[in-house]
Parts: C-alpha cells; sequence; structure tokens
C-alpha cells in the first residue's frame, strides 16, 4: 500500500513526511486554486517537503486536446517524477492516447 496525501499545503506535506511513509502528494486544479502560489513553484515546493522523493501529481485544466497536451509536456517539466492528470472526457481520452 502506499500513502498519497491530497493537499497543496507543504507544511502539512512535511509535517506528516516525518511520520508516515509517504509516497506523494496528489493534487487537482481546485486544491492548486486555494494555494498562494503559481504550480511553477508550488510542484518543486511539494517534492521538496517530502525530501526530494516521491511522486508529485498534477492534474491539467485545458478542455481542447492540443492544449491538454501543451499543458500536460509543461507541467511535467516542472518536478521531476510529475505525474500528470488527464480529465477522462473525450478530449481527454484523445490526449492521453
Amino acid at each position: 500500500m502506499e500513502i498519497y496525501l491530497d493537499t497543496a499545503d507543504i507544511e502539512e506535506v512535511r509535517k506528516l513526511s516525518q511520520v508516515l511513509p509517504i509516497a506523494g502528494v496528489t493534487t487537482n486544479p481546485s486544491i492548486i486554486a486555494q494555494s498562494t502560489q503559481p504550480i511553477e513553484t508550488l510542484l518543486p515546493e511539494l517534492k521538496a517537503a517530502m525530501g526530494g522523493k516521491g511522486r508529485v501529481f498534477a492534474q491539467v485544466i485545458a478542455r481542447d486536446i492540443d492544449t491538454m497536451i501543451e499543458e500536460a509536456l509543461r507541467i511535467g517539466n516542472i518536478a521531476d517524477n510529475t505525474v500528470i492528470k488527464i480529465p477522462v472526457t473525450e478530449a481527454g481520452l484523445v490526449a492521453i492516447k
């Protein structure tokens, strides 16, 4: 079993990483919107809060195929070992393929 935190709270991740075997942090657009940081700084800080280990999950917000792909590639380059989440819509399935 792996434990993933569903948050963008860096201090929470730092604290819980000290007592739990955290495999990563998963976010979504609404969680990131609640953060005071842009995704470009948030994802690396979440990774650092886990001691530089673990996966960070981030979801695209685009709705059309080309923009989903562009956004996924951009997000994937923000932090090492990032997992991109794409909504399972008709456009999302084409983008995933």
